[in-house]
């Protein structure tokens, strides 16, 4: 067994997709139109889903949604990086909201 898919539901997969792209150079995989869009990281794929498409499409999931003003979920994406404090500043300039320095 391996590792093949991390799915975030998200308010926004389109605009969440392009900020992972300018923030982390991510590309694109696999989009459905504004729903899902997979991003290209190498073995595992990363991908966001909108959340109302879940919520209307008889797969109806009962999950916290995450927002920037509340408390994050328990759980990280983590990408290695040669310089960490670069990449940090990168994200933030990108748009990205620091939760722990």
């Amino acid at each position: 067994m391996k590792l093949a898919w991390v799915i975030r539901y998200v308010p926004d997969a389109v605009a969440t997709a392009e900020f992972y792209g300018r923030a982390f150079g991510l590309t694109t995989r696999f989009a459905a139109g504004e729903d899902f869009i997979a991003m290209e990281t190498g073995a595992t794929v990363l991908a966001f889903c909108r959340e109302g498409f879940v919520g209307g499409s008889g797969m109806e999931l009962d999950f916290a949604p995450t927002r920037p003003d509340a408390k994050p979920p328990g759980e990280e994406i983590a990408f290695e990086v040669e310089d960490v404090p670069a990449a940090h500043a990168h994200a933030l300039a990108a748009g990205g909201i620091e939760v722990l320095a």
